[in-house]
């Protein structure tokens, strides 16, 4: 079975889509990476920070954010 997916590239709609497809494997590594191996480092430096909550969420953002860099992918392309 094949599949063949055409954009037009002039047209805006087109190209976010196509930017989706193209980092589509490339978003599934990075949110593969952050749900299998950050959960022990995160906790980790947390009790070595003794953070609170508040603090401790703003930790697991930012090490969303720096795998989603890492990554090459900028969400709110994506999404706009």
């Amino acid at each position: 079975m094949k599949a063949q997916l055409s954009f037009d590239l002039d047209d805006y709609d087109d190209k976010i889509e196509h930017l989706r497809c193209v980092q589509a494997g490339d978003l599934c590594s990075a949110v593969w990476e952050f749900m299998n191996n950050t959960k022990e480092k995160l906790t980790q430096n947390a009790m070595n920070q003794n953070l609170d909550i508040e603090d401790s969420i703003s930790l697991v953002y930012k090490q969303f954010w720096e795998i989603l860099d890492e990554a090459n992918i900028d969400i709110d392309k994506l999404i706009y």
